[in-house]
């Protein structure tokens, strides 16, 4: 019975609804997005066989029919529709047909699942997409064609259809068209198979169509695909040969994913795209040769290849993607074309035999842990182009001795040569404007030929002060820090218990993390006017440190900097207004200090203020 045939006297709202709905007409010109099915009271859904909607809806947002019309035999979709989507019509186990309108580009997951009476389906010359079990367990679906427009079917897109007619050759299954009946793989005749061979004229493949087929050792591409899909041999373990003689435009994500015996292949020609983990842990692949006309190399793509010895990337490759060759621990070196304009974060993790690595000098960054434990990595020559040294970028290169950070990088992150403990030489240039207090940490070799009041400084010939090190010894008792210092590692001078007084000139803005942490004498601190931020814990357990002149200029205090210390009076150079601006941080120990405001005459109004008297500050 239809929808039309049924009118019984008390017609509920929610049946008026839908009439409206499928009684509209064009002419109207109204824009509907579809985005609930209404719950028919009293199972008058029940009566419902049939349904047409009109073309003013664009677009279906509902996830069913199944609750309002479990009885659906037939569906007639609007030429406005461009999307089916997920879950439309799962489980209507009675649904015998659907009109697709050509606008349709995409079919969404599970759209079909379950249509235990579909029995034939005519999808349109425009669809693009069929996704994940789109038609799965449609038992009795005996005939689909799969238009020549169609780029991508997901994974168990007709798995159960056990009913479908399907063209067989060698060891596999295909649907396709009238024009080209082997259009598309869509399954391996059992998952026993030691090969497969995919026919001349198969354009797309289903994805993760031979996924875990662990007998599987040989596979053959006779024509011209546009993508071997995501997951495709994905733990094939015995797959050893892949031959190529058609062109192939991409390799999809985790396509060859832990083929573990899979040896040297010849990636295919037409080649532009290797996407994320593609070959990942293909432990037996030796060598690898990037064919010209590869712009991308995804996230992992090659990552956890050990036996990766011989690598060459075409310089048509613009970037290479997070741990991209990471844990190649057979790699001794690597270039990277000066194609490249990003190696992403981690690429090379990892690689504990690498010794050589030429970078492209279009590199504005050294990413993320780049080069973390690459053991091996004796030295490096960074490109002028660099701007920046992120975080880990070379943190336990344990064999690194020298660098060289050239003229143009602008920031060293946290961490960047941390536990390099072979590193004795480091030249820092003079663009540097920020360097993150522990980006030496752990570098226990390391000295310097830069040396002024028993302080050890990192810089170069021409600016050799810029960055305050770790003093010569730690039972020193003064140190004035250079003037054209301004930047200061971590913990420079923690647990220098012998240490009384610290003179800084105006260049230094920051004062570090744990800088004075522990020195229990320390008693008199002049900072710098320049001073903007001070860090965690920079003066805790300094027992005798009872006061201090904060400048105008400060805005941050970090966490605990006065913990565990004799800390009680505060010379503040601005007014109570502008202190009140300060980002003052978790520091309990402030509740109790007494805070002067610096007023240079004597002020008529009651309050806490300061001048200075002989250069000493005066409470006025």
């Amino acid at each position: 019975m239809s929808y039309a045939d049924y009118t019984p006297s008390d017609l509920k709202e929610d049946y008026d609804y839908l009439r409206d709905l499928t009684e509209q007409s064009d002419s109207e010109n109204k824009e509907t997005i579809l985005e609930s099915l209404p719950n028919f009271e009293e199972n008058y859904g029940s009566y419902i066989s049939e349904i047409k909607l009109p073309d003013t809806v664009k677009a279906i947002t509902t996830e069913g029919f199944y609750a309002s019309c479990p009885f659906l035999t037939s569906v007639d979709l609007p030429d406005s529709l461009t999307t089916i989507p997920r879950r439309l019509f799962s489980p209507m186990v009675y649904l015998e047909s659907v009109s697709i309108p050509n606008s349709v580009t995409e079919i969404g997951e599970r759209a079909f699942y379950g249509c235990e009476s579909l029995l034939s389906v005519n999808l349109p010359e425009r669809l693009k997409m069929i996704k994940n079990a789109a038609f799965y367990e449609c038992v009795n679906l005996q005939r689909i064609n799969i238009p020549d427009s169609v780029a991508e079917v997901g994974t168990d897109a007709f798995t159960g259809c056990d009913s479908l007619r399907a063209e067989p050759f060698d060891n596999g299954y295909y649907l396709g068209n009238t024009d080209n009946p082997h259009f598309l793989f869509w399954k391996a005749r059992d998952d026993s198979i030691r090969s497969i061979t995919f026919h001349q004229n198969t354009k797309v493949i289903v994805n993760r169509a031979l996924y875990n087929f662990r007998s599987l050792k040989e596979a053959v591409f006779l024509g011209d695909i546009s993508q071997i899909p995501r997951e495709l041999f994905s733990n094939c373990t015995e797959l050893k040969s892949v031959a190529f003689e058609g062109t192939v435009t991409s390799i999809g994500e985790q396509a060859f994913f832990a083929c573990f015996n899979l040896v040297n292949m010849e990636l295919p020609s037409g080649l532009t795209v290797i996407e994320g983990a593609a070959f990942g842990s293909c432990k037996q692949i030796s060598k690898i040769v990037i064919p010209n006309g590869v712009t991308h190399i995804g996230d992992r793509a090659f990552s956890n290849c050990g036996s990766l010895t011989e690598l060459v990337i075409s310089n048509s490759v613009l970037d290479i993607g997070s741990g991209a060759f990471s844990e190649c621990d057979s790699l001794t070196e690597i270039v990277i074309p000066d194609s490249v304009v990003e190696l992403g974060s981690g690429a090379l993790m990892a690689c504990k035999s690498l010794k050589n690595i030429v970078f492209s000098r279009r590199l504005a960054k050294i990413e993320e842990s780049l080069l973390r434990g690459c053991s091996a990595l004796e030295t490096v020559l960074l490109p002028g182009s660099v701007k920046s040294i992120e975080r880990d970028a070379f943190n336990a290169c344990t064999s690194l001795k020298q660098i060289t950070i050239p003229e143009g990088v602008e920031r060293i992150e946290q961490e960047a040569f941390m536990n390099c403990t072979a590193l004795t030489s480091v030249s820092v240039p003079s663009s540097l404007v920020q360097i993150d207090g522990s980006a030496f940490d752990g570098c226990e070799a390391l000295e310097s030929t830069y040396v002024y009041d028993g302080v050890y400084y990192l810089g170069n010939p021409e600016d050799p002060y810029i960055v305050l090190w770790k003093p010569i010894s730690r039972e020193l008792q003064s140190v004035e820090v250079h003037p054209d210092t301004r930047l200061m590692a971590n913990g420079v001078f923690k647990d220098c218990t012998e240490l009384v007084e610290v003179r800084f000139h105006d260049a230094l803005k920051e004062i570090s993390n744990s800088a004075f942490e522990g020195c229990k004498k320390l008693s008199k601190v002049t900072l710098s006017e320049a001073l903007a931020s001070i860090g965690n814990d920079a003066f805790s357990g300094c027992d005798r440190l009872t006061s201090l002149i904060l400048p105008r200029g400060l805005n941050t205090l970090g966490d605990d900097i006065f913990y565990r210390s004799g800390f009680h009076v505060v010379y503040y150079g601005g007014s109570a207004e502008e202190w009140s601006k300060i980002a003052l941080g978790d520091n309990p120990r402030l509740k109790s200090v007494k805070v002067y405001f610096y007023s240079e005459t004597q002020p008529d109004s009651e309050g806490n203020y300061w001048h200075y008297v002989d250069g000493i500050p005066v409470a006025w």
